[in-house]
């Protein structure tokens, strides 16, 4: 957080309060748990919560001028005007106050303050970045077939292999409707990547989706509904839609640490036009949880069953297995914001994968992936950020097993 005395960590002390007393490094503490609370509501669109929390501070018994200077800020967002601006008058009249803090504070209120929970919103997202495996292509050129075969093994071609490249994307929405865990929004994206050298897997995507959630005395009851479609160089590569239902039981707390517990369950079509074979309907049921486990670190986990059945005559038929996501993230400064990812799923044929060529080989296809990103927030509505993923798969067929790494980095402004 910012602190007009130097950089501000909380439990230690700043330049020139050395020997503060301990009353006032409890201080410090409370507020640090207070304003992380704050950030977390407005960070998840929860404006009126954090609205109402601000509404109880006292500005004059901050720890110190940083603390006034993030409550304002905070004040600034959610569209208190008047609050804030008082703050901010309070904080320019001090005679040791750097120029730069000057400046961010003049920016502010420029802004005028406006209120965030305005109902239509946008957001834009440009990126460039790296992939060592652009097709998820093998590592090897040769795939063993099955004893009986008409031939020992199969000879991929080099286009069939991991092959490297660089990117460019593009990801925009549009949403309609509340930004927080309640209420109706409706969200318009689409999204572009392209390709240096590998033009083939040009993506373009576009999506519809709705939210609706609403929380009562027994939990809170969440709805949504998707459609997309995805072209991949200049043809169409896939469509499909989704609904999902899901449920949080009421908070409660273990050992002074909030959490929820819930389940959901979701219905997925996806149909390919060059490959109707492959067209399948996908149901999960899935066990979730999410805890805060520190002011400004939270956690969720979410083990399922996965049901994948076959519309067509796809080989192996239907297949059956189960998933595990895991996410969490932390903020440990207003301005930064760390995520990791971890995903893993597992899904076996019900029938052989192609007997002429695999024998009595069923698949067994194990997915693995790692996300971690880094997020800058540089001033209201304008971000960086850095993204690094590894995927691998592990298969009981050599042709589908592949790893796959990339970075990437972007600016994400919000309208």
């Amino acid at each position: 957080m910012p602190d007009m005395r130097g950089p501000y960590q909380a439990g230690a002390p700043t330049a020139g309060v050395a020997g503060r007393p301990v009353a006032e490094s409890d201080a410090n503490d409370t507020y640090e748990a207070f304003y992380q609370r704050v950030h977390r509501a407005m960070r998840e669109g929860d404006f009126d919560s954090a609205r109402h929390m601000l509404a109880e501070v006292e500005p004059l018994q901050l720890p110190h001028e940083g603390a006034q200077l993030d409550i304002a800020i905070a004040m600034c967002e959610v569209g208190e005007r008047e609050q804030a601006f008082t703050l901010f008058s309070r904080l320019q009249a001090g005679n040791d106050v750097p120029p730069a803090i000057r400046m961010l504070i003049d920016s502010y209120v420029k802004t005028g303050c406006r209120r965030p929970d305005r109902p239509i919103r946008s957001q834009l997202s440009v990126l460039t970045g790296y992939t060592s495996n652009v097709n998820y292509g093998p590592g090897g050129p040769l795939v063993p077939l099955a004893a009986g075969a008409p031939v020992p093994y199969l000879l991929l071609m080099p286009s069939q292999l991991a092959n490297p490249d660089r990117f460019v994307g593009m990801d925009g929405s549009v949403s309609w409707g509340t930004a927080g865990p309640e209420g109706l929004n409706l969200t318009v994206g689409a999204s572009i990547r392209q390709y240096a050298q590998r033009h083939d897997y040009n993506q373009a995507g576009v999506s519809l989706a709705a939210y609706y959630g609403r929380e009562t005395k027994f939990g809170m009851v969440e709805s949504q509904a998707a459609l997309g479609y995805t072209w991949l160089g200049a043809r169409p590569y896939q469509y499909g839609g989704n609904v999902q239902l899901g449920y949080w039981l009421p908070g409660r707390e273990f050992a002074g640490v909030p959490y929820r517990i819930g389940f959901d369950t979701s219905m997925a079509l996806a149909s390919y036009p060059d490959g109707h074979a492959f067209d399948a309907r996908r149901h999960e049921v899935r066990l979730r949880g999410r805890a805060h486990i520190m002011p400004n670190l939270e956690f969720f986990g979410a083990l399922g069953v996965i049901r994948d059945t076959a519309l067509n005559d796809r080989a192996g038929g239907d297949r059956d297995g189960y998933g595990i996501v895991a996410n969490v993230s932390w903020l440990p400064h207003p301005r930064h914001l760390v995520v990791v990812l971890a995903q893993h799923q597992t899904l076996r044929d019900r029938e052989p994968y192609f007997r002429a060529f695999f024998g009595d080989t069923q698949r067994r296809q194990v997915l693995r992936q790692l996300a971690l990103r880094y997020t800058y927030r540089h001033a209201p509505g304008l971000s960086f950020y850095v993204q690094g993923l590894y995927q691998q798969s592990e298969d009981s067929i050599a042709m589908f097993r592949y790893q796959a790494g990339s970075v990437s980095t972007g600016v994400l402004m919000d309208f």
